[in-house]
Protein backbone atom coordinates (compact mmCIF):
# COMPACT_ATOMS: atom_id res chain seq x y z
CA UNK A 1 0.00 0.00 0.00
CA UNK A 2 3.22 2.49 0.53
CA UNK A 3 3.92 2.38 -2.98
CA UNK A 4 0.09 3.24 -4.09
CA UNK A 5 0.01 5.84 -1.84
CA UNK A 6 3.48 7.67 -2.60
CA UNK A 7 1.78 7.91 -6.37
CA UNK A 8 -1.47 9.00 -5.56
CA UNK A 9 0.32 11.83 -3.42
CA UNK A 10 2.64 12.81 -6.34
CA UNK A 11 0.02 12.71 -8.39
CA UNK A 12 -2.70 15.35 -6.37
CA UNK A 13 0.66 17.39 -5.70
CA UNK A 14 1.47 17.73 -9.47
CA UNK A 15 -2.58 18.67 -10.07
CA UNK A 16 -2.15 20.95 -6.97
CA UNK A 17 1.05 22.74 -8.92
CA UNK A 18 -0.57 22.85 -12.24
CA UNK A 19 -3.10 24.63 -10.90
CA UNK A 20 -1.22 27.00 -9.06
CA UNK A 21 0.72 27.93 -12.43
CA UNK A 22 -3.10 28.54 -13.96
CA UNK A 23 -3.95 30.73 -11.38
CA UNK A 24 -0.85 33.39 -12.12
CA UNK A 25 -1.64 33.09 -16.22
CA UNK A 26 -2.04 36.84 -16.31
CA UNK A 27 0.93 37.42 -14.64
CA UNK A 28 3.01 35.08 -16.68
CA UNK A 29 1.28 36.73 -19.80
CA UNK A 30 2.22 40.20 -18.43
CA UNK A 31 5.74 39.39 -17.50
CA UNK A 32 6.35 38.02 -21.00
CA UNK A 33 4.85 41.09 -22.45
CA UNK A 34 6.92 43.41 -20.20
CA UNK A 35 10.27 41.32 -20.67
CA UNK A 36 9.99 41.26 -24.74
CA UNK A 37 9.08 45.43 -24.37
CA UNK A 38 12.28 45.96 -22.71
CA UNK A 39 14.37 44.01 -24.99
CA UNK A 40 12.65 46.14 -27.50
CA UNK A 41 13.32 49.51 -25.97
CA UNK A 42 16.86 48.77 -25.09
CA UNK A 43 17.78 47.62 -28.64
CA UNK A 44 16.09 50.66 -29.84
CA UNK A 45 17.76 52.81 -27.22
CA UNK A 46 21.51 51.16 -27.26
CA UNK A 47 21.90 49.49 -30.82
CA UNK A 48 19.90 51.65 -33.28
CA UNK A 49 20.36 55.23 -31.03
CA UNK A 50 16.95 56.23 -30.91
CA UNK A 51 16.00 59.08 -29.20
CA UNK A 52 12.72 60.18 -30.40
CA UNK A 53 9.81 58.91 -27.98
CA UNK A 54 6.82 58.26 -30.25
CA UNK A 55 9.06 55.63 -31.66
CA UNK A 56 9.93 54.28 -28.38
CA UNK A 57 7.65 51.77 -26.05
CA UNK A 58 8.71 53.84 -22.96
CA UNK A 59 4.89 54.59 -21.60
CA UNK A 60 3.46 51.24 -23.36
CA UNK A 61 6.36 49.45 -20.98
CA UNK A 62 5.25 51.63 -17.80
CA UNK A 63 1.66 51.26 -18.02
CA UNK A 64 2.65 47.39 -17.95
CA UNK A 65 4.69 47.45 -15.51
CA UNK A 66 1.82 49.26 -13.28
CA UNK A 67 -0.63 46.93 -13.96
CA UNK A 68 1.67 43.85 -13.54
CA UNK A 69 2.97 45.83 -9.89
CA UNK A 70 -1.21 46.51 -8.69
CA UNK A 71 -2.72 43.20 -10.57
CA UNK A 72 -5.22 46.07 -12.10
CA UNK A 73 -6.61 43.56 -14.28
CA UNK A 74 -7.20 40.40 -11.88
CA UNK A 75 -10.76 42.06 -11.76
CA UNK A 76 -11.34 41.36 -14.89
CA UNK A 77 -10.58 37.29 -14.72
CA UNK A 78 -12.34 36.89 -11.47
CA UNK A 79 -15.15 34.04 -12.52
CA UNK A 80 -12.04 32.34 -14.36
CA UNK A 81 -10.67 31.60 -10.96
CA UNK A 82 -14.33 29.97 -9.85
CA UNK A 83 -13.26 27.44 -12.64
CA UNK A 84 -9.88 26.59 -11.29
CA UNK A 85 -11.82 25.54 -8.26
CA UNK A 86 -14.09 23.43 -10.20
CA UNK A 87 -10.96 21.78 -11.53
CA UNK A 88 -9.25 21.58 -7.85
CA UNK A 89 -12.52 19.80 -6.55
CA UNK A 90 -12.33 17.35 -9.32
CA UNK A 91 -8.52 16.43 -8.58
CA UNK A 92 -9.34 15.76 -5.31
CA UNK A 93 -12.44 13.70 -5.95
CA UNK A 94 -10.30 11.66 -8.67
CA UNK A 95 -7.35 11.61 -5.82
CA UNK A 96 -9.60 10.47 -2.87
CA UNK A 97 -11.36 7.62 -5.61
CA UNK A 98 -8.06 6.46 -6.79
CA UNK A 99 -6.96 6.29 -2.78
CA UNK A 100 -10.12 4.55 -1.80
CA UNK A 101 -10.21 1.77 -4.75
CA UNK A 102 -6.60 1.11 -4.48
CA UNK A 103 -6.65 0.33 -0.77
CA UNK A 104 -9.47 -2.03 -0.91
CA UNK A 105 -8.09 -3.98 -3.62
CA UNK A 106 -4.63 -4.20 -1.42
CA UNK A 107 -6.50 -4.90 1.57
CA UNK A 108 -8.63 -7.78 -0.08
CA UNK A 109 -5.07 -9.85 -0.94
CA UNK A 110 -4.60 -9.74 3.04
CA UNK A 111 -6.57 -11.32 5.78
CA UNK A 112 -6.23 -8.50 8.66
CA UNK A 113 -9.71 -6.64 7.05
CA UNK A 114 -12.61 -8.89 7.41
CA UNK A 115 -15.14 -6.66 6.52
CA UNK A 116 -13.52 -6.09 3.01
CA UNK A 117 -12.76 -9.79 2.85
CA UNK A 118 -17.01 -10.11 3.55
CA UNK A 119 -18.11 -7.48 0.83
CA UNK A 120 -19.72 -8.85 -1.62
CA UNK A 121 -20.12 -7.51 -5.25
CA UNK A 122 -23.20 -8.48 -7.22
CA UNK A 123 -21.76 -8.57 -11.50
CA UNK A 124 -23.78 -11.04 -13.84
CA UNK A 125 -21.15 -12.76 -16.03
CA UNK A 126 -21.54 -10.98 -18.94
CA UNK A 127 -20.45 -8.14 -16.94
CA UNK A 128 -17.41 -9.74 -15.59
CA UNK A 129 -16.48 -10.88 -19.21
CA UNK A 130 -16.80 -7.39 -20.25
CA UNK A 131 -14.66 -5.34 -17.27
CA UNK A 132 -12.56 -8.10 -15.39
CA UNK A 133 -9.26 -7.06 -17.00
CA UNK A 134 -10.27 -2.75 -17.39
CA UNK A 135 -12.21 -2.83 -13.60
CA UNK A 136 -10.81 -3.69 -10.20
CA UNK A 137 -12.78 -4.79 -7.45
CA UNK A 138 -12.22 -1.61 -5.46
CA UNK A 139 -13.93 -0.06 -8.52
CA UNK A 140 -16.74 -2.06 -8.44
CA UNK A 141 -17.57 -1.53 -4.88
CA UNK A 142 -17.28 2.20 -5.23
CA UNK A 143 -19.70 2.19 -8.00
CA UNK A 144 -21.96 -0.44 -6.40
CA UNK A 145 -22.45 1.47 -3.19
CA UNK A 146 -22.61 4.77 -4.73
CA UNK A 147 -20.22 6.37 -2.97
CA UNK A 148 -19.72 10.10 -4.07
CA UNK A 149 -16.04 11.34 -3.74
CA UNK A 150 -17.42 15.08 -4.51
CA UNK A 151 -19.08 14.96 -1.23
CA UNK A 152 -17.38 14.35 2.33
CA UNK A 153 -19.96 12.69 4.12
CA UNK A 154 -20.15 9.90 1.82
CA UNK A 155 -16.16 9.88 1.61
CA UNK A 156 -15.97 9.56 5.94
CA UNK A 157 -18.94 6.79 5.26
CA UNK A 158 -16.48 4.70 3.09
CA UNK A 159 -13.53 5.41 5.17
CA UNK A 160 -15.25 4.52 8.08
CA UNK A 161 -17.21 1.37 7.43
CA UNK A 162 -13.98 -0.50 5.18
CA UNK A 163 -11.29 0.88 6.80
CA UNK A 164 -12.31 2.09 10.76
CA UNK A 165 -11.18 5.13 9.65
CA UNK A 166 -12.60 8.69 11.25
CA UNK A 167 -10.43 11.91 9.83
CA UNK A 168 -11.49 14.90 12.30
CA UNK A 169 -13.71 16.98 11.04
CA UNK A 170 -11.69 20.52 11.55
CA UNK A 171 -11.51 23.75 9.79
CA UNK A 172 -9.70 22.40 6.79
CA UNK A 173 -12.51 19.23 6.33
CA UNK A 174 -15.52 22.40 6.63
CA UNK A 175 -13.04 24.30 3.65
CA UNK A 176 -13.68 21.38 1.28
CA UNK A 177 -17.08 21.06 2.01
CA UNK A 178 -17.96 24.62 1.16
CA UNK A 179 -15.27 24.08 -2.29
CA UNK A 180 -17.17 21.25 -2.66
CA UNK A 181 -21.15 22.71 -2.75
CA UNK A 182 -19.50 25.94 -4.27
CA UNK A 183 -18.70 23.96 -7.56
CA UNK A 184 -21.81 22.94 -7.85
CA UNK A 185 -23.61 25.73 -7.44
CA UNK A 186 -20.76 27.15 -10.27
CA UNK A 187 -21.61 24.53 -12.11
CA UNK A 188 -25.54 24.21 -12.07
CA UNK A 189 -26.99 27.26 -10.53
CA UNK A 190 -25.17 29.74 -12.02
CA UNK A 191 -22.83 30.63 -9.35
CA UNK A 192 -25.40 32.00 -6.84
CA UNK A 193 -25.07 31.57 -3.11
CA UNK A 194 -28.75 30.29 -2.65
CA UNK A 195 -30.40 29.56 -0.05
CA UNK A 196 -30.11 25.71 -0.96
CA UNK A 197 -26.62 25.91 -0.44
CA UNK A 198 -26.58 28.22 2.41
CA UNK A 199 -28.76 25.82 4.70
CA UNK A 200 -25.85 22.84 3.04
CA UNK A 201 -22.92 24.42 4.32
CA UNK A 202 -24.70 25.77 7.25
CA UNK A 203 -23.26 23.30 9.99
CA UNK A 204 -19.29 23.53 8.00
CA UNK A 205 -17.90 26.05 11.02
CA UNK A 206 -15.49 26.65 11.82
CA UNK A 207 -13.80 27.52 8.43
CA UNK A 208 -11.27 30.21 6.75
CA UNK A 209 -13.24 29.58 3.22
CA UNK A 210 -16.06 32.51 2.69
CA UNK A 211 -17.31 31.93 6.66
CA UNK A 212 -19.65 34.99 5.93
CA UNK A 213 -21.62 34.69 2.96
CA UNK A 214 -24.44 36.98 1.98
CA UNK A 215 -27.57 35.07 0.85
CA UNK A 216 -27.91 35.09 -3.06
CA UNK A 217 -24.27 36.91 -3.65
CA UNK A 218 -22.16 35.85 -6.65
CA UNK A 219 -20.21 33.19 -5.65
CA UNK A 220 -16.16 34.26 -6.69
CA UNK A 221 -13.30 32.80 -5.61
CA UNK A 222 -9.87 34.47 -5.16
CA UNK A 223 -6.96 33.33 -6.61
CA UNK A 224 -6.00 33.01 -2.36
CA UNK A 225 -9.14 31.09 -1.31
CA UNK A 226 -8.61 28.55 -3.83
CA UNK A 227 -4.52 27.91 -2.83
CA UNK A 228 -6.39 27.67 0.83
CA UNK A 229 -8.92 24.90 -0.43
CA UNK A 230 -5.67 23.32 -1.82
CA UNK A 231 -4.08 23.02 1.35
CA UNK A 232 -6.94 22.13 3.03
CA UNK A 233 -7.13 19.16 0.66
CA UNK A 234 -3.30 18.22 1.04
CA UNK A 235 -3.82 18.16 4.84
CA UNK A 236 -6.83 15.99 4.90
CA UNK A 237 -5.16 13.53 2.22
CA UNK A 238 -2.00 13.45 4.50
CA UNK A 239 -4.07 12.27 7.38
CA UNK A 240 -5.42 9.87 5.08
CA UNK A 241 -2.14 8.53 3.85
CA UNK A 242 -0.78 8.44 7.64
CA UNK A 243 -4.15 6.19 8.64
CA UNK A 244 -3.96 3.86 5.97
CA UNK A 245 -0.40 3.31 6.62
CA UNK A 246 -1.28 2.39 10.15
CA UNK A 247 -4.24 0.35 9.13
CA UNK A 248 -1.71 -1.62 6.66
CA UNK A 249 0.65 -1.89 9.08
CA UNK A 250 0.38 -5.24 10.29
CA UNK A 251 -1.28 -6.95 7.29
Amino acid sequence: MRSQIERIRASFQSSLASIDELLNFDRIVLDFAIQGLEQLTNTLKNQLKVTNPYLLADSNLKSLKNIREHDSMRIQYKRIFNQFLVLLVSHFASTVRDLFESAIDEAAKVDKFEKINRAKIEITLAELQKNAETISGGEFLSIQKNISFQDMQSIGRAFQEYFDIAVLKDAHVNNIIIAQACRHAIVHSGARFDKKLQTQVSSAKPRTIKPLVELDSEILFSPEEVKQVGESMKIYLERLFSELHSAFGAA
